[in-house]
């Protein structure tokens, strides 16, 4: 190989790790990005319930209140829970009344951790009660007595497809770096 086709090697290799590189920074960059997003969309949703139930009558009746968070629940594509302040699940949107005592004490999850410590938490793991990858945010619901948290969630699969259509573009992307 001659001087210039090695120079030209060279010089096409470092240009290919460089985009390599850039893609990778760019491909976390957005993903860090779109989740921020998506969890700016879940708070703006929660103090939206929020405020919904402060100017409503208050609901004591379960049935009702599970019917309310049903209803927004399937406005916004969310799956919405009420979390009490000892960790008891009062209605899900994605469970039915009767399971609710069967599930696991919420307590301890960090969202609701960070809702009850801070005013609002968010979290990004799997849910054991529907069996999901889910990107989690809570909300401290001062307007009820006495306080709960108002959780709003999506899967994960939502994120996932989103930051595969950015992976699939900058692959597109790489690809047709490679072939000038």
């Amino acid at each position: 190989m001659s001087i210039r086709g090695r120079i030209f090697f060279i010089i096409l290799s470092c240009l290919f790790i460089g985009l390599s590189l850039a893609f990778i920074v760019a491909d976390r960059d957005l993903s860090e990005g779109l989740q921020q997003q998506i969890e700016s969309e879940l708070f703006k949703q929660a103090k939206i319930l929020r405020q919904s139930f402060a100017e409503s009558p208050k609901v004591n009746n379960t049935s009702s209140l599970k019917s309310q968070i049903d209803s927004y629940s399937d406005a916004s594509g969310s799956r919405i829970t009420l979390i009490a302040l000892d960790g008891k699940v009062l209605v899900d949107s994605d469970i039915a009344m009767d399971i609710l005592e069967s599930l696991d004490n919420h307590s301890n999850r960090p969202e609701v951790i960070a809702a009850f410590n801070n005013g609002s938490g968010s979290s990004k793991r799997f849910s054991n009660s529907i069996q999901q990858d889910m990107l989690y945010f809570a909300l401290l619901d001062t307007t009820s007595n006495p306080e709960r948290v108002i959780r709003i969630s999506v899967t994960n699969e939502y994120l996932d497809r989103s930051l595969a259509s950015v992976s699939y573009t900058h692959l597109r992307a790489h690809e047709t770096s490679l072939h000038l």
